[in-house]
């Protein structure tokens, strides 16, 4: 009884500041950078592929699935638009489920992961009952400590990247729960560029390769994209 007057009490304080304390409208949804706090989220003209990397990092981190979308190359003119080409270990994992991976199957995976956003049962043990909990994406990060033109497309129009990446995923429990799982998903790529002579580059390809042995992971964003595609 006495835990039950300590709650009622703490529920009764609750209310009270609710109603009696003045507070600060939250500002407008499109201002805040959703995972990250960052205010005011723009997407900035990519003149050079240094400014398309850092869009692709802020629609993965804010997110802002429309960032990605504006960095991904659209067909045009009966040219090719992005094409995603997996790893040799996501491919085994999924016989064909990469065919004809295009710019509408990869927005789509961004919106899945990110929009929806993305979820994960867990399963945990209350005493000697084993609960399922389904957490929600909470955080996600976005390192892209490699870039560099490796020289091998001719021309100023076009450029190969080399790039390795790090994507980290946090989900959290549901109703204050505690629960937490962390999954990272790390490799190396070659992402070919695209519009130099236009002064506004977009991803034409990325092609994910093996993550380096000594990376604290084991998947590519192959496997994410077939957990989420």
């Amino acid at each position: 009884m006495a835990l039950l007057g300590i709650l009622l009490v703490a529920a009764a304080a609750g209310v009270t500041c609710d109603t009696f304390t003045p507070r600060v409208p939250p500002p407008p949804e499109q201002n805040i950078c959703g995972f990250s706090g960052v205010e005011n989220p723009q997407f900035i003209e990519p003149l050079s592929p240094e400014v398309l990397r850092g869009n692709v990092q802020l629609a993965f981190e804010c997110p802002r699935t429309e960032f990605y979308e504006q960095s991904l190359k659209l067909p045009e003119n009966g040219a090719p638009g992005f094409v995603y080409i997996p790893d040799s270990g996501a491919d085994a994992l999924a016989p064909g489920f990469f065919d004809g991976w295009d710019v509408e199957s990869e927005v789509q995976f961004a919106v899945n992961l990110l929009d929806s956003p993305a979820q994960r049962v867990v399963e945990r043990m209350v005493g000697d009952v084993a609960v399922n909990d389904t957490l929600l994406l909470e955080l996600t990060t976005l390192e892209i400590p490699t870039f560099f033109d490796t020289g091998q497309l001719p021309g100023t129009n076009d450029a190969r990247y080399e790039v390795e990446y790090e994507l980290t995923l946090t989900f959290a429990g549901e109703n204050g729960t505690r629960t937490e799982l962390v999954e990272v998903y790390c490799g190396r790529a070659f992402w070919d560029l695209t519009g130099g002579d236009r002064n506004f580059w977009t991803l034409l390809r990325w092609e994910d390769l093996e993550p380096r042995p000594q990376r604290p992971c084991s998947e590519t964003m192959g496997v994410l994209r077939i957990k989420e595609g």
